[in-house]
């Protein structure tokens, strides 16, 4: 596999080079993995068994990667969103039971809970979440009428492993009275995240994405005219120009590693993102 962070210093003598920069190519942290299953994907980034995923994008995008998620779990699954989930992409988990309320002791199998009153959906989460994690891997539909917030984060991340579903960060987060939970502090708080498409939260993605060293181009052209006479025909002048070209070379040591033009790019044409932050590492992929 391609080495993530290979610094290289520049050389003495250098071709000259174009917009497409072969060394800033190879320098590039993310490690580009081609086509997989989401099995391939677990196995490539490090995704262990432990530790909280966040699905961010599209819910239907990440159906067979949950799937996969809970197959190798070895636990029956428990799913939390509100009504609308009932008839979505979440369906397709196909549960063996459903309750509108949280209850200690849950049904066998796996089923899922369709909460009414989001208000009281977060105190009964806090409340029953690291029982119902022994039990059933947990998974949550964020931003439809559930939310989290710092202290149930924390419980989140108390289980073994839970999986959050978030279309949009920030509307999947809960300030308290006394306390603003960011987009930001979200983030550093997952463990493996499997980005599909990003919104509003692309600057703190950006941010939260590693640095790397990157070489910069700076190109330079000038034009110079000039006019001369002869000794021998000092009444008469000739007129000239000419073109001079220039690069220089320069280390910037804190480049993102994406910018908004780049992360928009790459998730049109269906490649996801994804941050083991166990590692720092990241990878880009097709899952198939």
């Amino acid at each position: 596999m391609k080495n993530t962070f290979r610094p290289s210093e520049i050389p003495a003598l250098s071709a000259p080079v174009t917009s497409s920069n072969l060394r800033n190519a190879k320098n590039h942290p993310a490690v580009n993995l081609g086509s997989c299953t989401p099995f391939q994907l677990f196995e490539s980034t490090g995704v262990s068994p432990a530790g909280t995923v966040c699905i961010i994008g599209n819910p239907s995008r990440g159906i067979g990667t949950a799937k996969a998620l809970i197959r190798r779990s070895r636990k029956p699954f428990l799913f939390l969103g509100t009504g609308a989930d009932s008839n979505s992409p979440f369906s397709t988990f196909n549960p063996d039971w459903t309750l509108n309320s949280a209850q200690e002791k849950l049904p066998g199998g796996s089923g899922a809970i369709y909460f009414k009153r989001s208000v009281e959906a977060y105190s009964d989460i806090e409340y029953y979440l690291e029982d119902w994690g022994e039990t059933h891997f947990i998974i949550a539909h964020l931003g439809t009428g559930l939310q989290v917030g710092a202290e149930l984060m924390n419980k989140f991340n108390a289980v073994d492993q839970s999986l959050l579903f978030c279309e949009t960060v920030p509307r999947s987060l809960r300030n308290a009275e006394s306390r603003t939970f960011t987009p930001s502090e979200f983030l550093k708080q997952i463990s493996y995240l499997i980005v599909f498409s990003s919104g509003v939260e692309t600057e703190d993605l950006i941010q939260l994405l590693p640095k790397y060293e990157y070489e910069k181009i700076t190109n330079t052209m000038g034009v110079n005219t000039f006019r001369t006479r002869s000794i021998f025909h000092p009444f008469h002048s000739h007129r000239g120009h000419g073109l001079t070209a220039s690069q220089s070379r320069t280390l910037e040591f804190n480049k993102n590693m994406f910018e908004h033009q780049d992360l928009h790019r790459l998730f049109a044409v269906g490649i996801v993102l994804i941050y083991n932050a166990e590692n720092n590492t990241v990878f880009l992929a097709r899952i198939i």
